[in-house]
């Protein structure tokens, strides 16, 4: 897995970029994940189907399917979505795309550490 992408998602810009992975038309296809409307159905749909609507068949050749087969040893063609990575499926209907699902998570990460951090600040002042 390349540094800056965590499960299939990229993280961070720079590492993401720089890495040798993906071509430069791939990285440009998984960015198009923040301009790609959600699914409106409720349907489930096979990983690999997920993946290549968000993200892109390279996404899936080189990062998707080496892990999915690492982690269920089966073909992503034939995995559901929904009982798989429900995560993902619940990033796309509430942020609308991986991408700002992923940067979200992040943002309340970081503010509930410094939270956390206020609080701790607090109890031993």
């Amino acid at each position: 897995m390349p540094d800056g992408v965590m499960l299939i998602i990229p993280t961070k810009i720079m590492p993401f970029v720089r890495s040798s992975l993906i071509s430069w038309p791939g990285k440009l296809r998984m960015g198009m994940d923040a301009l790609i409307p959600a699914r409106r159905d409720n349907r489930d749909e096979s990983l690999s189907h997920f993946v290549r609507r968000r993200l892109g068949a390279e996404a899936l050749d080189k990062i998707a399917e080496p892990m999915i087969a690492g982690i269920y040893v089966a073909d992503a063609e034939n995995l559901s979505l929904q009982s798989t990575f429900p995560r993902f499926l619940d990033m796309e209907k509430k942020y609308g795309s991986l991408l700002r699902g992923m940067l979200a998570q992040k943002r309340a990460a970081s503010i509930m550490a410094a939270t956390e951090m206020v609080s701790r600040q607090r109890r031993c002042s």
